[in-house]
């Protein structure tokens, strides 16, 4: 029987994103490209008793459109390297992530986001469904403002000999705006920012990340 070992993961997470739809606050339309990379090392028992070591990568490639703020529709590529990995991918296979957010602007000291997502497998039967409830605020208080947000996905997950339907993935984070042209009076601002975030799926075992990516308004 296979035991994993580690309760603690490390991730390396790298993510260059072009525009969200956490940073869209005007009524234009915006097109955003991204890539992640996630990597860490797993450790478990074999069946033969024997320790062994594995590296799960797990890769991205997503186009991203946002209107009016509001509404944002994405379509993901993934990778995933390997069968045994905390992503909660069965087969080391490439995966289809297709995501529909509705973002809630309406309020001035917080805004919420909900959304549906899907993932297919290319070339297994496996299908994931997901729910989406977020929050973010931003704090304005420093040099730069910092944007704070969770995320709670439920997740339910069909394959072959399923042992674990649903789930429920918890990530916490920040993000830190940094606008590129300050002293322009122009609210559409290129923004890069620099942010982390700590995720889990099972609250047993967590995985620490950051990310940086870059913003462009349509003008």
């Amino acid at each position: 029987m296979i035991r994993r070992m580690a309760m603690l993961r490390i991730v390396l997470f790298v993510n260059i994103i072009f525009s969200s739809g956490n940073f869209s606050d005007l009524d234009i339309f915006s097109i955003y490209g991204s890539t992640s990379f996630n990597s860490y090392k797993e450790s478990f028992v074999s069946e033969s008793l024997e320790l062994v070591n594995v590296r799960p990568n797990l890769k991205s490639f997503t186009l991203g459109f946002v209107y009016n703020a509001n509404y944002e529709i994405s379509f993901s590529h993934l990778n995933n390297s390997e069968t045994i990995n905390i992503y909660n991918f069965p087969y080391s296979d490439n995966y289809i992530l297709t995501k529909f957010y509705f973002h809630i602007n309406r309020f001035e000291k917080f805004k919420f986001k909900v959304g549906l997502s899907s993932i297919n497998s290319q070339s297994n039967e496996y299908l994931r469904n997901s729910i989406l409830f977020g929050i973010n605020k931003e704090i304005n208080y420093f040099n730069n403002p910092v944007v704070l947000y969770l995320n709670i996905e439920p997740s339910y997950q069909d394959y072959i000999l399923c042992n674990n339907t649903s789930f429920t993935k918890l990530t916490i984070g920040g993000d830190v705006k940094l606008f590129v042209d300050k002293i322009d009076n122009n609210e559409l601002k290129d923004i890069i920012w620099l942010g982390f975030a700590l995720n889990t799926t099972d609250y047993n075992k967590y995985y620490f990340g950051f990310n940086t990516g870059l913003f462009f308004p349509l003008k």
